[in-house]
């Protein structure tokens, strides 16, 4: 299942499923999904189609933009810490 597809019968890759018909010449990712079930497979699509795939470019910088991402899928928690807003006042 793609969190772009969450029809779990039929798990899809759209990026790459739009790529190969258009006979694009290569395709770049920052980073591979660390989600399980789809990590690295629509890259394995691109390449099956003989499309150049790399990845790893500006690793950090798609780390931290998708923080909250790869915290829920590497970690099991989201990202964040919980705060008490609640003040007692006693008079």
């Amino acid at each position: 299942m793609s969190r772009w597809n969450p029809a779990p019968a039929r798990p899809h890759w759209p990026c790459a499923e739009a790529l190969v018909p258009r006979r694009s010449t290569g395709g770049i990712a920052a980073v591979l999904d660390p989600n399980p079930l789809v990590a690295g497979k629509g890259m394995a699509i691109l390449q099956a189609a003989r499309i150049e795939t790399s990845h790893g470019v500006l690793v950090e910088q798609a780390r931290w933009i998708n923080r909250g991402f790869f915290s829920r899928m590497e970690r099991k928690r989201p990202l964040g810490a919980l705060e008490s807003s609640q003040q007692r006042r006693w008079h």
